[in-house]
């Protein structure tokens, strides 16, 4: 689920949606989400291409403080 107004929100993400790779880094066992997101600090503006309603899309996302 994509919680109304997380940064997930703010970037247009929607339920189903996958992220494919981050700023060109493919998502996948070796190189996890998670990880890759550790590896930023909240300000940091990152490039998703992710698979959304059957279609290939890039989007522009700052990231937030986890709360």
């Amino acid at each position: 689920a994509v919680i109304p107004g997380s940064t997930a929100d703010k970037a247009d993400l929607r339920e189903n949606d996958i992220i494919l790779e981050i700023d060109g880094v493919k998502v996948d066992s070796d190189n996890p989400l998670a990880r890759q997101i550790a590896s930023k600090k909240p300000g940091d503006e990152v490039t998703l291409k992710v698979w959304s309603k059957g279609e290939e899309k890039d989007v522009q996302v700052e990231l937030e403080e986890m709360e």
